[in-house]
């Protein structure tokens, strides 16, 4: 970084490429639920959520190595080591190239055996095609895989906001697919296939642009290095740790409401999550923009300048997020009456407890940023996970004893407090 004036233009540039990210995938559920529930009605629109969940749960198969592998192939442009930014990001796809591969085959043997109704309670749609929409759902998992590899690529490169344009585009797609297939009165199976299929383009329009303006190329096998992923595993590990412990209290959350609670709760959750992430992901924003430009100066030897600015960045997001929080309470119930036409009601006990998670993760995410894109987010993300693990398995426990929707609150939230005692404790003592 030349000055303090470009590291703030790029770090605008890239709040707008995430920020346009975060906004279209909000805009997925804040536009597609009322059709969902208009043309597919409560019932068929909860089965949806629950059987389209499970491949969620493998979307983390590359334990992490495409966003390690980002943040080491960033530090290594910032001191303009290309040869190794090849070898890191060669290595990264590769990874993610064959456990796609051995992924899908595995769940196209394993899809015959599974009993997807009687296991998961479906009603509406029947046990064929739910291996199929299964099947459709996994593939797309697996685009979503080797998008990870692509944009570690744009940011090592530093296109890093025209990559999460590009890549935030996959979501456009879905919700134009979506509501083709919605208003044409088509299939789950037939909406599955669409969205597969719009995902493999836009995956080749991503590489396209990336081949374009990249002084590297990442494809091929000649510069992956054994050893390069083996210094990779432990960092990759640990910063798997953060999305498997979100998707254990989300999707894990969403299939113990499905046996706890009928399918309003069901949506009433959805809805209500996806209405705060609004406030979460202005820490997911501010996270994802900060970490390659902090990673770019500390490979650059400027550690100071590093710190100094993931601070204000960080008291700018805890604000807004709070002012934002503020705003849910009070509007979020008539939201969530108008957005399901009254087929789902919530007041604001609902909205204040669903939204409390999504202020603290806010409160601890921007801070950690410099952890992150330095590879030193260990502790932290072992810590997230650990009360994310023991949170749903006391929820098994004692469900007799707690309303599902407020257990599901309290699934949500308690990561995020002991990230946030973490993350505070270190800056007090200024060990991080």
């Amino acid at each position: 970084m030349n000055s303090v004036r470009e590291l703030k233009a790029k770090f605008g540039l890239n709040l707008l490429g995430y920020g346009y990210a975060q906004l279209v995938t909000i805009a997925v559920q804040l536009l597609l639920v009322p059709f969902f529930l208009s043309c597919w009605g409560a019932d068929l629109y909860a089965e949806w959520l629950v059987l389209t969940s499970l491949p969620l749960l493998l979307v983390l198969a590359d334990f992490g190595v495409s966003q390690v592998s980002a943040s080491k192939a960033t530090i290594a442009a910032g001191s303009e080591n290309w040869a190794y930014v090849r070898v890191i990001l060669q290595t990264a796809f590769v990874f993610s190239f064959f456990i796609c591969l051995s992924l899908f085959l595995v769940c196209l043997i394993l899809v015959g055996f599974f009993d997807f109704s009687g296991v998961l309670k479906l009603d509406v749609i029947n046990n064929a095609d739910a291996a199929i929409v299964f099947l459709l759902m996994m593939g797309c998992v697996c685009v979503n895989i080797l998008c990870a590899s692509i944009d570690a690529w744009y940011r090592a490169i530093d296109r890093t906001s025209l990559g999460a344009f590009l890549l935030a585009n996959r979501r456009v797609v879905d919700i134009a697919v979506s509501i083709f297939v919605l208003m044409s009165a088509r299939s789950p199976v037939c909406m599955a296939y669409l969205l597969f299929c719009g995902q493999i383009l836009m995956l080749f329009i991503c590489i396209f642009f990336a081949v374009k303006f990249s002084p590297i190329k990442i494809f091929g096998f000649s510069d992956a290095s054994l050893n390069e992923f083996k210094s990779v595993v432990k960092p990759a590990l640990a910063y798997m740790s953060f999305p498997v412990a979100q998707v254990i209290t989300l999707q894990g959350g969403l299939q113990m409401l499905n046996q706890l609670a009928d399918a309003k709760v069901v949506v009433l959750y959805s809805m209500s999550r996806t209405l705060v992430r609004l406030v979460l992901q202005i820490g997911v924003v501010a996270n994802h923009a900060l970490k390659p430009e902090l990673s770019r100066l500390i490979g650059a030897g400027q550690i100071h300048t590093a710190k100094a600015f993931t601070a204000r960045v960080s008291l700018v997001s805890m604000g807004i997020a709070v002012g934002a929080m503020s705003m849910l309470v009070f509007f979020g119930p008539e939201i969530i009456y108008y957005w399901s036409k009254g087929s789902v009601g919530a007041d604001r006990v609902d909205i204040f407890f669903m939204g409390s998670h999504a202020v603290l993760h806010v409160m601890w995410i921007v801070p950690a940023s410099l952890m992150i894109a330095s590879n030193k987010h260990n502790a932290v993300a072992m810590c997230y996970a650990f009360v994310s693990l023991a949170g749903i398995f006391l929820w098994y426990l004692f469900s007799g004893f707690i309303l599902p929707y407020f257990a599901a609150c309290m699934l949500l939230l308690a990561p995020e407090v002991a990230a946030l005692l973490y993350v505070s404790s270190g800056y007090v003592l200024g060990k991080r």
